[in-house]
């Protein structure tokens, strides 16, 4: 079973994979090609070597030095997949919190000054319903105010990050490490820069598992009843013309597909 919103977001997190898979084989060809270059040729600068291509002269470098910057390139690059991917996950928190508000009737206002990791906590206490797992939470937290120095180009991590890292760390090395055996994450790093490339795919991989351990949490503890409900509402079916037998078919076809929640004949029947 999963919310609504779990399959769209896991569809958008794949088509952001497809566009870095993309950039990192772009990135491999190039590397290619200037290995193949003679010395003398590296020694060009751009606008002579790639004289057809109309943006050489706004490098403009010896193609010797292309690799470094292409270093700085791909820390740029990363980053901005890296808070991509956070966008999409947070947007689903976001999502998800008025999920849950609506169908557990919870009264509870966004704070401004929580990220949405920590409003869902605080939405889920309010509705007395059990909270996430603090390591997801934590994790969430540590990719939050790690995009955060990346989009505000900070030369040093904030407070927050700091005391998160030297707090939490440890306990996130341990969680990830069993849920994950493979994980080589240590979550001492306040520096996107100083991430290799499989550390960065380990941060986005991460990403995806949270969003389905917080949907499978969630599904489970909020009200089912409420939750099909508003799932019929937001996506109606036109049942007017059909028989009874086939008004129950569709409904139960039509959550299965949703939310992959097997209704039976009986439940399906008091929605009609």
């Amino acid at each position: 079973m999963k919310t609504i919103l779990l399959s769209p977001t896991l569809d958008k997190i794949s088509m952001l994979n497809t566009e870095l898979w993309f950039y990192l084989f772009v990135n491999e060809e190039f590397n290619f090609n200037i290995s193949r270059f003679s010395d003398n040729a590296k020694s060009l600068y751009t606008e002579d070597l790639f004289c057809k291509n109309k943006y050489a002269y706004r490098v403009s470098m010896q193609v010797k030095n292309l690799p470094k910057y292409q270093v700085s390139n791909r820390t740029a690059t990363m980053g901005s997949y890296f808070s991509m991917r956070y966008e999409i996950l947070s947007s689903y928190i976001e999502e998800l919190i008025q999920i849950v508000k609506n169908c557990n009737r919870i009264n509870y206002r966004m704070s401004p000054v929580c990220g949405p990791e920590d409003n869902l906590q605080r939405c889920l206490h309010r509705g007395n319903i059990i909270q996430v797992n603090n390591n997801i939470i934590n994790t969430i937290k540590y990719f939050r105010l790690l995009r955060n120095k990346i989009i505000h180009l900070s030369s040093t991590p904030s407070h927050t990050l700091t005391n998160l890292i030297n707090a939490e760390s440890i306990n996130l090395k341990n969680y990830w490490q069993i849920q994950s055996p493979n994980n080589t994450l240590d979550f001492v790093k306040s520096d996107f820069n100083l991430y290799t490339l499989d550390e960065i795919f380990e941060m986005i991989k991460l990403m995806r598992v949270c969003v389905q351990q917080i949907d499978s949490h969630i599904v489970v503890n909020i009200n089912l009843n409420n939750m099909i409900i508003k799932v019929l509402e937001q996506y109606p079916l036109r049942l007017n013309s059909l028989s009874r037998t086939r008004k129950i078919t569709k409904i139960q076809n039509h959550i299965w597909n949703l939310i992959s929640l097997r209704l039976t004949e009986q439940e399906a029947l008091s929605y009609i």
